[in-house]
């Protein structure tokens, strides 16, 4: 999959390849031992949604990017997801 973002005199395009494309979408409910609200459960099912329970995270990488207008996103995706690929890369070969 192509993807091309273009800004004011450059275009930028990221040669994704279709098997790392991944997204979940959702709400955290509850955590630990704590109960989902039932009436919660029952929104969430009636919107369809699906109710699962993840496993305990061992490692993550996390980031955040100040949203100011539309161009903040183009430059997050830019300049941020380069940037964790490379950590990424760099924490798995060297644990």
């Amino acid at each position: 999959m192509n993807i091309l973002y273009v800004f004011k005199h450059m275009y930028i395009t990221f040669q994704i390849p279709q098997e790392k494309l991944r997204y979940c979408v959702g709400a955290i409910l509850s955590e630990g031992n704590v109960k989902i609200e039932e009436e919660v459960q029952d929104r969430m099912l009636a919107e369809g949604f699906k109710i699962t329970k993840l496993p305990e995270v061992a490692h993550c990488v996390k980031t955040s990017f100040p949203y100011i207008n539309v161009v903040s996103v183009m430059v997050a995706v830019w300049r941020v997801y380069p940037r964790m690929s490379e950590y990424i890369k760099v924490s798995l070969n060297n644990p």
